[in-house]
Formats: structure tokens, sequence, C-alpha cells
């Protein structure tokens, strides 16, 4: 077991920009307490790197390549989904756990990462799939049943993202593996209250800028 309350989440192609950055870590985590999780401005090979700026909001996600925990907060939740490949569903999922808990996440411009990826690899079809059959499964296991209706346009939305990236194979992979795979993690679902889902939904469309210190 880790014996740091902060723990520095990297892929095995990102790492830091700054030389300072766990310092930075520290100090962004000690002047906003409500946050469990601090979220990077991640960049890569499309992306090219910007100024570290003394930006801060409250966002809905964040992305593992680049963030950090505290451990304790995570200790709370169910941890990850355990899925073969959680595109789309990992992030998120946790997420709303931790704001269901009255916890919540934070990004900044003043963390830097680098992802040294092209993001090639998202054309393979089994990705493409589970980014979305994983959207449904997410609904299913977190989302109250009266906002499951907004489930078909998520779904839908990434199908046509996926479909104007020419991403095409997968796709029908991807919707006939729904089904499945939720009765598969039947057993996962604990939905989360309506109020928490809204804030969620509201905190993805617009991030609450707070002021910096």
């Amino acid at each position: 077991m880790l014996k740091n309350e902060i723990i520095a989440s990297f892929d095995d192609d990102s790492y830091p920009c700054d030389r300072d950055y766990f310092s930075r870590l520290v100090d962004i985590f000690s002047s906003y307490s409500e946050a469990s999780i601090v979220a990077t401005a991640i960049y890569d090979q499309n992306h090219p790197i910007q100024a570290d700026l003394k930006q801060a909001s409250w966002t809905a996600s964040f992305v593992g390549c680049g963030c950090a925990y505290k451990k304790s907060d995570f200790l709370k939740t169910d941890g990850y989904l355990k899925l073969p490949l959680a595109y789309g569903a990992e992030e998120s999922d946790l997420a709303i756990q931790l704001y269901a808990k009255g916890r919540k996440i934070l990004h900044t411009e003043w963390l830097r990462v680098y992802h040294d990826t092209s993001y090639h690899h998202h054309q393979s079809a089994t990705i493409n799939a589970a980014s979305i059959a994983n959207i449904a499964l997410l609904a299913f296991i977190r989302y109250p049943w009266i906002v499951w209706g907004k489930t078909l346009l998520q779904v839908a939305n990434r199908i046509i993202y996926a479909l104007r990236k020419k991403r095409y194979a997968g796709i029908f992979l991807g919707l006939s593996h729904i089904p499945q795979q939720l009765w598969l993690y039947r057993h996962y679902r604990k939905p989360t209250s309506i109020s928490v889902i809204k804030q969620y939904f509201q905190l993805r469309k617009n991030p609450q800028p707070i002021p910096w210190q």
C-alpha cells in the first residue's frame, strides 16, 4: 500500500513538463482542500505545449495519464471499473463516485503533462467499440433511470464523433456489446442521486472557474 496521501498518476508514455511539477502539485492540494483529484493540462503530439497559466476551475472529470489523487478519498470509493478496455468509463465513473461523496475535481493549467502519443491506436476496432459500449455501461451503473434517455444521445454523439474521425471499424461491434456488458456488470449497479448527476452534467458543459490561491 502506498504511504503518501497524494498519488500522482501517469501512463507509461506520459510525463511532467516542469521540473518542479511535484512541488506544484503539493501546493495545489494544500490550497484547494476540497479537491480529491487534480487534473492537469495534457499535451500530445497533436497539441503543442502551452504556457503554465495560474488558473483553476472545478471540472467534471479528469484523464488518468496526467492527474493526482488524494489516497484517503480514493479509498472511500469502489475504485476503477474492472474493464478490459475502460475507455470512456473509468475516469467518469470515479468522478461521479467522488461527487456523490461531496468531493470535487480541480483542473489547472499550471500543472502540465506531455502524453507522447498521436492517438493513432484509437483507430482500433476494439477501442472504438469499447468507447461506445462503455458509455451505456457507465449510465447503467451510475445514472438514475430518469436520465437514461440522455444516454441514447451520448451514444449517438460518440458514433457521430467516430464517423467524423473516420473510425468506422468497431461501431456496430460496440453497439452489439451493450446488452451483454450490462448483464455482466449488473451487480455493479449503484445509481447516484439525480442532483449529483445534474452537477456532473453541468460541470461537463461549463467548468466553474475559481480564484487562484
